[in-house]
């Protein structure tokens, strides 16, 4: 886990005696979904499209949500947004990966 998803899940602990554990960060966990994009194949833009879809596809399965219309990426990546908000609407949301949503 990187420490901005700690950070991110209200680890607190962790970060004891640092700057952020005296700042007015409030420490509420949120949702992360956490993107590895080591696996990502890029050997074209169609490609790298399709690949990504796959990924977020899996997460959306995992998570046990259904993004299966979604004609391109960034749609894909809205959709899984949107359902996993509507099955976990009272958790606060943010994303790893340098993708972050206001709460």
């Amino acid at each position: 886990m990187s420490a901005l998803e700690h950070i991110l899940l209200g680890h607190r602990e962790l970060f004891k005696g640092l700057w952020i554990d005296g700042s007015d960060y409030d420490w509420a966990p949120y949702q992360v979904i956490k993107l590895s994009m080591g696996n990502i194949k890029s050997s074209s833009p169609e490609e790298m499209e399709a690949s990504l879809i796959e990924c977020l596809s899996n997460i959306a399965q995992h998570e046990g949500v259904d993004i299966s219309g979604a004609p391109d990426c960034l749609q894909a990546l809205g959709d899984l947004i949107c359902e996993l908000y509507l099955k976990n609407d009272e958790k606060k949301w943010s994303f790893s990966s340098t993708i972050m949503m206001p709460r």
